[in-house]
């Protein structure tokens, strides 16, 4: 059940990165690049949060998942090792909803 945990919180992630940039209201390349950054590291800690908090409940109140002791930590590192997806699909979203706003008023 750890396992499952691990992955599924990141992967959420994914789709929510889509929508970090939407708030960006510049079209230069540096200044999205650098936003996408912030917005993926701080959902990056964001998950990190919430996979402690998961794998906090699933052990003590739900006991459906075992205390490891430190290789528990494990299941946290796997919103780390998403953080460049979510800083291209932050990127990509930005780009699509750029290139959205310019399609609709030409």
């Amino acid at each position: 059940m750890e396992s499952i945990i691990g992955w599924i919180i990141p992967i959420l992630g994914v789709p929510a990165s889509w929508h970090l940039l939407k708030w960006v209201d510049e079209k230069s390349g540096v200044v999205i690049f650098l936003a996408g950054f912030a917005a993926s590291l701080a959902l990056v800690i964001a998950l990190v949060f919430i996979a402690v908090l998961s794998n906090s409940l699933c052990i003590s109140p739900l006991h459906a998942c075992e205390n490891h002791g430190d290789a528990n930590m494990s299941y946290w590192f796997n919103s780390c090792y998403f953080f460049p997806v979510y800083l291209l699909f932050a990127i990509v979203g930005k780009q699509e909803s750029i290139n959205t706003t310019d399609d609709q008023s030409n």
